[in-house]
């Protein structure tokens, strides 16, 4: 016979456990928390026991941040900062049909905070997994060693060939910016490659800029870019030669016409003029010197020089004298 007093008693005993537990688990559900670090946006992604389905919360946190919540809600992360990742292109053909490798880099953001959950919701991962993995065809596996493909790499080799070998192998202006040719090509590549993430769902992550390094042509083709260099160099050095001597040269007649100038203006003959100039040498020589030696023919002439105390008069002698 049942015992409705006893079991009641019994179930008491069960609900008082049971509650009990429930308190204990809601006590350490409470204290469960996660950090969101400096530039990264976090998020709850709530997965039900039960009952529901999962969903991604579209409240962000800017970290520096903490969040507390139930063990069964996850807190995604996104790194909102630009981020860059790198690549190699192999035989990629100019127009002058010269194969090129070079590497470039990719810089990537999230294009807006507000929209990390989007992402996160669509693709469940950052913006550089997104991206490599979406346009460029890459794995997240370290040990698989292919090369990029994708649209990234289909489209940048088609604008490649469109341009000649030199705008990517020098890279740069003389004055250090980059080629006019090459910088064009990274501007299409970059809005040709944000259209296309948000063609495909993904306009959350945007590009930013894309660089192409210097390109590494064929030993055949290098050589022959650095022995045209040095032909240029030397015929610009004799450039500079011929130059030099014809400033040498204007500067002589100068010289010679100003002489003329000065010979009419003081009604000298060519005799008298080597003969002032001859003087002006020996004033020279002499300058500072005891005594001066000239050879004019087979016997020396030697000069005194006097100094400046036998030169000037004395006061007293000329006082004397008048």
């Amino acid at each position: 016979m049942f015992d409705s007093h006893k079991g009641l008693k019994i179930a008491g005993i069960s609900i008082s456990v049971l509650a009990v537990l429930v308190v204990a688990g809601t006590a350490v559900m409470a204290i469960f928390q996660e950090t969101v670090e400096p530039n990264e946006v976090g998020g709850f992604q709530y997965r039900p026991y039960l009952i529901g389905t999962s969903s991604v919360d579209k409240h962000v946190l800017m970290g520096p941040d903490r969040a507390y919540m139930w063990p069964s809600t996850k807190l995604w992360r996104v790194n909102v900062a630009p981020q860059t990742l790198t690549a190699h292109a192999e035989d990629f053909m100019t127009r002058d049909r010269v194969p090129l490798d070079f590497d470039l880099s990719v810089t990537v953001r999230v294009a807006t905070p507000a929209s990390a959950p989007d992402l996160v919701q669509k693709f469940g991962t950052g913006p550089l997994t997104v991206f490599k993995t979406l346009v460029m065809q890459l794995g997240d596996d370290p040990k698989t060693k292919t090369a990029p493909t994708g649209e990234l790499m289909s489209f940048l080799r088609d604008q490649v060939r469109h341009h000649h070998s030199a705008v990517f192998i020098a890279a740069q202006n003389e004055n250090g910016t980059a080629s006019d040719g090459a910088a064009e090509v990274e501007n299409a590549t970059r809005d040709h490659i944000n259209a296309f993430l948000k063609k495909n769902g993904a306009g959350m992550i945007q590009v930013d800029n894309i660089a192409l390094g210097r390109a590494n042509p064929p030993d055949g083709v290098r050589k022959t870019i650095e022995a045209t260099a040095q032909q240029a160099q030397e015929i610009k050095t004799q450039q500079e030669r011929k130059r030099a001597a014809e400033a040498r040269a204007l500067a002589e007649v100068a010289v010679a016409a100003a002489d003329n100038a000065y010979l009419k203006a003081m009604n000298y003959d060519l005799n008298q003029y080597i003969e002032i100039q001859r003087i002006a040498m020996y004033r020279e020589v002499c300058k500072g010197n005891v005594m001066c030696v000239f050879s004019t023919g087979q016997t020396p002439l030697a000069l005194p020089v006097p100094t400046q105390r036998a030169s000037a008069p004395q006061p007293q002698q000329t006082a004397a004298k008048q």
